[in-house]
């Protein structure tokens, strides 16, 4: 309950499912996915049907000065019975072990084989320094309410001052330890962010965040989301080939990463509808969170694009039925319809997505181009 060590309920959630996602064998939701359930009446039952889930891991965590005290609960989502739970007590510069602990006890109460191999990437421990593990942790959150503020919400995209903040606690993070890996991707995640539109044109476009991805995999090569950022690196400079096998690299070490299926999706966006629905579909299964909307609506101009225009509308429906946002239903049911050339149509919907929203460029340019 103290807001100053929300961030480490915060980080050890999201640890637990870093780790567990190393099984192939399990199909782990993101926390993203998980977060609108923090504060709900909903029970277990119902919140493991939306899901599509067998299992809920509940938990908390209290600090009380060196000492941490983290309980957690394996819940049978049908039942709603406790299958296992454990409590630590421990100080708080064992955090680190405890989370590759739980993990692993989790994957041997679901008969899940820990190989060799997996044994050794989920008790791989990122940092051997708390401090710098806490300022990382710190750096994650305000750049998840950032996102959160400005990307999902459409709010403040030019808002680059907000991420001063996350920037300064990574820089401190690998003050702390210069071969944390996270924290340079942690910061290629900001620099990709503050200075996209600045370099956009340039020779030298996000050359920083690929240089620190780069750095991070010189320390760790198993680190997923170092594969993510490079991936996005390469497709905005048109390479697909080598943005595809980074995405690749990404999924097959965290096989729950949504990010990487769906910026594989984008990847054919135009010239092969089949990998791209394809992608989005995985992406849809693993996102039950503020991102979900928006792939329905991409699912939906994909089959748009490949002709399917029922599945397509009932895609976007669904997308407004879960974020309530009527401009952007406009919007996609604007390009259905320009898609399938009834462009007075289209020009209707674009219109009342415009009188909802006139601040964006594309509604104005969409009209006009229906034209």
């Amino acid at each position: 309950e103290d807001p100053n060590y929300y961030h480490l309920a915060e980080a050890m959630m999201d640890e637990i499912i870093l780790h567990l996602s190393y099984n192939q064998g399990l199909r782990v939701m993101p926390r993203i996915s998980v977060e609108n359930y923090r504060s709900t009446e909903k029970n277990i039952i119902q919140i493991a049907g939306e899901l599509n889930v067998e299992y809920i891991l509940d938990g908390s965590l209290q600090k009380h000065g060196d000492r941490v005290n983290i309980i957690v609960y394996l819940l049978n989502a049908r039942t709603n019975i406790i299958k296992w739970q454990y409590k630590y007590t421990r100080d708080w510069t064992d955090i680190l072990t405890i989370q590759s602990q739980i993990a692993q006890r989790i994957a041997t109460e679901l008969d899940i084989e820990i190989t060799p191999d997996l044994k050794q990437k989920m008790e791989k421990i990122p940092t051997t320094s708390p401090d710098a593990a806490d300022f990382y942790w710190r750096g994650y959150s305000e750049l998840n309410k950032w996102r959160g503020n400005s990307e999902l919400n459409k709010n403040n995209l030019q808002d680059t001052e907000s991420l001063d903040r996350p920037e300064r606690l990574f820089h401190e993070a690998i003050r702390r330890d210069s071969a944390y890996a996270r924290a340079y991707v942690g910061l290629a995640r900001v620099y990709w962010r503050k200075h996209f539109w600045d370099t956009f044109l340039s020779e030298d476009f996000a050359d920083s965040a690929l240089i620190l991805a780069n750095k991070a995999l010189s320390f760790d090569r198993q680190l997923a989301d170092a594969y993510v950022v490079k991936g996005l690196y390469y497709q905005r400079i048109n390479n697909k080939e080598q943005a595809r096998e980074e995405f690749d690299k990404a999924i097959s070490i965290n096989p729950s990463s949504s990010e990487a299926y769906r910026a594989k999706a984008e990847l054919h966006f135009h010239d092969d509808l089949v990998n791209r629905i394809e992608n989005l579909h995985k992406a849809a299964e693993l996102e039950r969170g503020e991102d979900l909307p928006y792939i329905y609506r991409i699912l939906g101009w994909g089959y748009g694009h490949a002709g399917f225009k029922e599945i397509a509308c009932n895609y976007i429906k669904n997308a407004l039925e879960l974020d309530g946002d009527s401009a952007d239903y406009y919007m996609a049911m604007s390009e259905i319809e320009h898609e399938f050339g009834d462009f007075q149509k289209a020009i209707d919907f674009g219109k009342k997505s415009y009188a909802i929203d006139s601040t964006h460029w594309y509604k104005s340019f969409y009209i006009g181009l229906n034209y």
